[in-house]
């Protein structure tokens, strides 16, 4: 009985031992062997059934066979595996049933289903001459210089050419404007190799190929799709692959058109290996072809990586009108983009160098199982994010740095709803607008990251933990524009909505902005000055029922471990926090984890409780900056609402109702140890073993006072027999004596009686050097009763004076008002001037401090006297007018410019960054390294301490510089480096007192024109001076000793100099340098008849000196000695024996050394 599918023509072909045993009689036919031994040995019956895989893909025929169930792999497919739908090779693996049903009739009426078709295929169909449906291997077929015509099989063939050489050229085109290329029915690639110069004109006829698969190693290849519109060019391709197009390598398509039906564009396919760095690619369209409002463009990244963000890696460059991109992020590795070239932005349909609207692109869909994107890292010596807020990348170019997907401003909505991998995604804003589009994301199940700008947001999280980042830093926004208006749903997983970056900005958060957000569980604060009240709602809409306030991931030392290591954290230092949870209801789960900053809870009696937990981490360690619970109103606070609290250093009691209050404290040895430490550590300005418990005017609350209780129950503190501390807690105690000074009736408490005064002393202690430091750093502390109330304005013209330390609230309304601070107000953390539509003005006089407050929407700041605000204030007015001599302290890190009506501002302890104005006349900078840019006609208007850096690294950039500049100590002061970045005239004077102690810099570097420099009045005991002159024609004036132990270093640069005078009889070294050049020679002269080159000094070249002889000698890049009146050193750098392009010239005008007193030591020229 014959075999079912067995194909004897194919069996002697692929086994021609077998053909020799019949030609020798052995086997009478090639079925006989394949019957007796073939099966058994596992050789294939045909093409289409693959003994291997079938028995590599089910492990139960396997074991079938090797139990003798079955004789073969191919005896259990024809008995079972066939009809139980069983894949019979790799090949037949993409098997159409329903296509092979639906053109064989007969096949279907047979009985066999979709499932069951691919065995018909095999058993009978093929010997048949049926046509198989599946992507079964096809013919290779590789083009010719000449003109090819060639028409396909019904399988998957592979068609190979060359385009870009012309012909006779290594790798010569073989893919001409003359080809007829039909794939026929299977599915067919065409792989095309670019070469040459690169570029494919067009003209091929090429169709019913479904995918065009192109590759090139070339700075520059373009292949055009169908640049004449015509029929006979590239129709019906479905996918167009962009194949191992990496670093350096940029492919453009152009004019690509819709697939043969007319209606969708094929997908772009862009795969590389992974580890590889992603190059450039392009694609463009034939703009008639796509004139819809819904064009869609299906794209597929494979290992696509473009390494940090910003960079000239990784481009995808779309041509407009797509109005929707269809993205799956497929492959090994993330994938990321940098910004299309020209743009500002990742993905965009139409390049916007501004990022307007003008990008076609309105929505991208999200597929695929890889991350799509990068999260930012920590930077290891800093602890800070590794993200730069309004862009894509981070603050290094380091491995943690971000690299966002950005999407143009135009793009309303994100969907990654269907993805399986994290999508990291950032809208932009559009910069010609000052309003945002309203914006809809919709996440998948990775742990996705979104960050917003302007606009109200839809945002679902779906699956994963997710973070909704609101970080935009734009003048005038509040909050990153987080609020009511925004509906955020966090979905499954523990999702995160975070505020602020890096210690940046200020947040205020009542309830009303919670309104529309469920679903998140973690609330993660990073800006400088955090205040918060959270709502029942939203804490009830979290996932576990628990929501969780985080502010310690300002400094980090790792993405998994929020700890602030000691040394690091000045941003999250300086944050204050503020947590109101008095809105919740009782037994609601909140978790409170704090940072290094100053942490300041509000709670009363309901919200603190079992459920509640507070670590409220480490502090600073100065006045003012420490974590404290306040607690408004009557309440009773017993051991088990109090078990889960540590980190404080303080209780601070207030009340906002009329009549007594009354407060019970049970303390336990647990809960001293976890607010106190073992020893006092002397660094943090209070007495680290006490516990304060006290009272002042917060919370908008007023301090306790007579007529209010507090009882505090001790007995936890004690030990079993009553009659001393608890050996856990030896030497630590709490300090009340702020209740006592109100007045308030304290009663202690032991066993449920009255503790004896011996037992009340023992748990006694006093801190009064850190006591008020303590109660300032409680919730919107006053040291008073708060006197807060509520000023709303007209939509007139409205006139409003506020006066002494305040919390109030003043809402101007329309118009343009005039609001004034007078008699020194100090805003609090509470205190809110808003300005509201209208040119309004705010005067400030006295000495006021505006940096604790909020003010915004105030256009001009009359000044008159002294006031300390933020950076962020300062530039939220357009004008700042300054009358008489007034000073800005700007209280947080700065970058800005100052107002030429100010003339005094200083700087905090940050790494500040300012631009003068023409009449300011003095910055005093902090301990942080302090940048301080402006012309030399502005730094020449010092006075009054000038422009003084103080300690740190600092920098003053010199923009321009027209006339003579002699700085002197009381203009300039305490730099270590000098730029000069713009000059056209005059002698630059540098003296000791412009330089710090430390070493010193002057950089002219990039300056062309013919500049001098006097440097006379500078010695070396001011540190070692480094000197960098530009590519012109200068002069360095100098009679600098090196004094001491320091050295001088002068590098010419590319230029000609002329020094006029030197001295050199310190035991310090010189140490010159020049830089050759491919297009002149350099000439070096020392023309002063003193001049003294001193045993040690150094002639330093970019290229070594390797020899030295006379003139003439046959030595690479030889010394060559001229005598005379002068001497004369000739550096034949090219080692071409002649002084040529490229060779440097020194002369010492009037010096007379001998050739012997020169050596050679490690490449340089040495005075011996």
């Amino acid at each position: 009985m014959a075999i079912a599918g067995f194909n004897s023509t194919y069996y002697v072909q692929q086994y021609p031992d077998v053909l020799l045993a019949i030609s020798q009689g052995v086997f009478k036919t090639a079925e006989e062997h394949f019957t007796k031994f073939g099966a058994k040995e596992g050789r294939n019956p045909n093409a289409f059934f693959d003994s291997k895989y079938y028995l590599a893909q089910n492990q139960d025929v396997l074991q079938a066979v090797a139990a003798g169930t079955f004789a073969s792999a191919y005896d259990h497919y024809i008995k079972n595996g066939g009809t139980e739908g069983r894949v019979p090779s790799a090949a037949l693996a993409s098997f159409d049933g329903a296509k092979y049903l639906a053109a064989n009739a007969d096949v279907k009426a047979a009985g066999f289903t979709e499932k069951t078709a691919v065995s018909h295929y095999v058993l009978y169909g093929a010997a048949e001459g049926r046509s198989g449906t599946s992507s079964s291997t096809g013919q290779t077929v590789t083009l010719t210089t000449a003109q090819d015509s060639i028409t396909g099989s019904d399988a998957a063939d592979i068609i190979r050419g060359v385009a870009g050489a012309a012909v006779g050229a290594q790798d010569q085109t073989t893919l001409n404007s003359s080809d007829v290329l039909d794939g026929g029915k299977g599915e067919d690639a065409l792989v095309v190799n670019m070469t040459g110069g690169g570029a494919y004109q067009g003209g091929a006829t090429i169709k019913n190929i479904e995918t065009l698969q192109i590759g090139s190693n070339l700075a520059a290849a373009t292949f055009d799709y169908n640049v004449n519109a015509g029929s006979y060019e590239v129709t019906g391709v479905n996918k167009v692959v962009y194949d191992q197009i990496t670093t350096g390598e940029t492919l453009t398509v152009n004019n690509i058109v819709p697939t043969a039906t007319g209606t969708v564009t094929p997908t772009l396919s862009w795969e590389n290996e992974a580890g590889s760095a992603a190059g450039t690619i392009a694609a463009t369209y034939r703009q008639a072809s796509i004139q819809g409002t819904a064009d869609n463009q299906a794209i597929v990244l494979k290992n696509v990586s473009a390494g940090a963000g910003g960079g000239v890696n990784g481009v995808m460059n779309i041509a407009s009108g797509m109005e929707k991109f269809t993205i799956t992020s497929d492959g090994t590795t993330a994938n990321t983009l940098n910004n299309a070239t020209g743009g500002t932005v990742d993905l965009t349909s139409g390049v916007s160098a501004n990022n307007s609207a003008s990008s076609s692109l309105k929505t991208v869909v999200i597929n695929g199982a890889q991350e799509f994107g990068k999260k930012a890292g920590v930077i290891g010596s800093t602890g800070l994010t590794d993200r730069t807020a309004g862009v894509d990348g981070g603050i290094t170019a380091g491995s943690t740095a971000s690299n966002l997907i950005s999407v143009a401003s135009s793009v309303t909505e994100v969907d990654a709803s269907a993805a399986t991998g994290a999508v990291d995604i950032r809208f932009t804003q559009n910069t010609t607008k000052t309003t945002g589009d309203n914006v809809t994301f919709k996440g998948g199940s990775g742990d996705d990251y979104v960050e917003f700008e302007l606009g109200n947001v839809s945002a679902t999280g779906g699956a994963g933990a997710d973070t909704f980042a609101f970080i935009t830093t734009a003048s005038g926004v509040t909050n990153s524009t987080y609020g009511s208006g925004d509906t955020v749903t966090g979905g499954a997983g523990s999702d995160a909505l975070q505020l602020g970056l890096n210690g940046s900005g200020t947040y205020t958060l009542s309830t009303t902005e919670f309104a529309n957000t469920t679903g998140v569980d973690v609330l993660d604060l990073r800006g400088a000055t955090n205040t918060v009240t959270l709502s029942s709602a939203v804490v009830a809409a979290a996932d576990a029922g628990t929501f969780t306030v985080r502010t310690d991931r300002i400094v980090q030392t790792s993405t998994t471990n929020s700890a602030n290591a000691a040394g690091t954290g000045s941003q999250e230092d300086a944050s204050t926090n503020t947590i109101n949870i008095t809105q919740l209801n009782a037994g609601q789960g909140i978790s409170i984890v704090g940072g290094s900053g100053s942490d300041r809870i509000v709670g009363n009696n309901a919200t603190i409780n079992a459920a509640t937990i507070i670590d409220a981490g480490t502090n600073a360690g100065t006045a003012g900056r420490y974590d404290t619970l306040t607690v408004v109103n009557s309440a009773v606070l017993d051991r088990t609402d109090l078990a889960n609290v540590k980190g404080l250093e303080g209780l601070i009691l207030v009340e906002n109702v009329t009549g007594a209050s009354q407060f019970n404290i049970e303390l336990t040895s647990d809960f001293l140890l976890n607010n106190t430490q073992a020893s006092n550590s002397t660094s943090t300005s209070i007495d680290d073993t006490v516990f304060q418990i006290g009272t002042v005017g917060a919370a908008d609350g007023t301090a306790l006072n007579a007529g209010d209780t507090v009882t505090i129950d001790i007995s936890g503190l004690l030990n079993a027999t009553r009659n001393g501390l608890a050996t856990s807690i030896t030497g630590r105690g709490i300090d009340v004596s702020s209740l006592t000074a109100a007045g308030v009736t304290i009663n202690y408490v032991v066993d449920g009686a009255t503790a004896t005064t011996a037992q009340r002393d023992l748990v006694l202690k006093t801190d009064a050097t850190g006591r008020a430091g303590l109660l300032s750093s409680a919730a919107f502390a006053t040291g008073a009763a708060a006197a807060s109330f509520e000023v709303t304005g007209t939509a007139g013209n409205d006139t409003i004076t506020i006066t002494g330390t305040t919390n109030d609230a003043v809402d101007a309304g329309a118009g343009n008002d005039a609001i004034t601070l007078t008699g020194g107000v100090n805003l609090v953390a509470a205190s809110t001037i808003e300005g509201g539509a209208g040119t309004d003005t705010l005067t400030v006089s006295g000495g006021s401090t505006l940096n604790a407050g909020t003010i915004q929407n105030v256009e001009l700041l009359d000044l008159t006297g002294n006031t300390t605000m933020t950076s962020a204030q300062h530039g939220g007015f357009v004008a700042i007018n300054g009358s008489g001599a007034n000073t800005v302290t700007i209280s947080d890190a700065a970058s800005f410019t100052t107002s030429g009506t100010v003339e005094n501002y200083v700087l905090g302890n940050f790494a500040n960054s300012v631009t003068l104005s023409t009449g300011t006349t003095a910055v005093t900078g902090g301990t942080d390294a302090d940048t301080i840019s402006g012309t030399a006609a502005q730094l020449l208007a010092g006075t009054g301490g000038g422009f003084n850096a103080g300690t740190g690294t600092d920098t003053l950039n010199i923009t321009s510089m027209a006339a003579n500049t002699a700085l002197t100590a009381a203009m300039v002061s305490n730099f270590e480096t000098i730029n000069v970045t713009g000059y056209t005239s005059g002698t630059l004077t540098l003296i000791n007192g412009n330089f710090s102690a430390t070493a010193n810099t002057v950089n002219a570097s990039t300056i062309t024109a013919n500049m001098t420099v006097d440097i006379s009045g500078l010695t070396t005991a001011n540190g070692a001076t480094t000197v960098t002159l530009g590519s012109g024609n200068d002069t360095l004036a100098t009679s600098i000793t090196n004094g001491g132990n320091n050295n001088l270093t002068i590098d010419f640069g590319a230029g000609n100099a002329t020094i006029t005078d030197i001295a050199a009889n310190g035991t310090g070294i010189f140490t010159f340098k020049a830089t050759n050049t491919a297009t002149a020679t350099t000439s070096l002269n020392f023309a002063a008849t003193t001049a003294d080159l001193a045993s040690g000094d150094v002639f330093d070249f970019n290229l070594d000196v390797v020899g030295i002889g006379a003139t003439g000698a046959s030595v690479a890049r030889q010394v060559i000695v001229t005598a005379g009146a002068n001497t004369t050193l000739l550096f034949d750098v090219d080692g071409n024996n002649i002084y040529s392009v490229g060779d440097i010239q020194i002369t010492l005008v009037g010096q007379n050394i001998a050739a012997g007193a020169f050596n050679i030591v490690s490449g340089n020229l040495v005075i011996a």
